[in-house]
């Protein structure tokens, strides 16, 4: 006689020795933990918004050493920059308090 008598829901055999039908049982219920883990880790909007802004926060971090480390390569590229973002910022409020009157 054989250890496997029916089919259970998803078409698999399911087995006569109740040992193996209670391995079988742990085994699914392990599976189903994890999905149910998977779950609450998606469902978990606050963890997943911390975890962004770390990300985030770590790779704005990155990108200031980078910069820096350019800055003080290249101080006078850096510094026509600041002068252009100055001028450029000084116009603005020029053009604007010239239309606002």
């Amino acid at each position: 006689m054989s250890d496997i008598s029916r089919l259970g829901p998803e078409q698999q055999p399911v087995p006569d020795d109740p040992a193996a039908l209670q391995r079988d049982i742990e085994e699914t219920r392990e599976r189903l933990e994890e999905t149910v883990d998977e779950i609450g880790r998606r469902l978990d909007v606050k963890a997943r918004m911390r975890s962004a802004a770390q990300d985030a926060g770590q790779r704005a971090n990155e990108m200031g050493q980078q910069l820096s480390a350019y800055g003080k390569s290249h101080p006078s590229t850096v510094a026509r920059g600041v002068t252009v973002f100055v001028v450029a910022t000084g116009l603005l409020l020029l053009v604007r308090r010239r239309r606002n009157r």
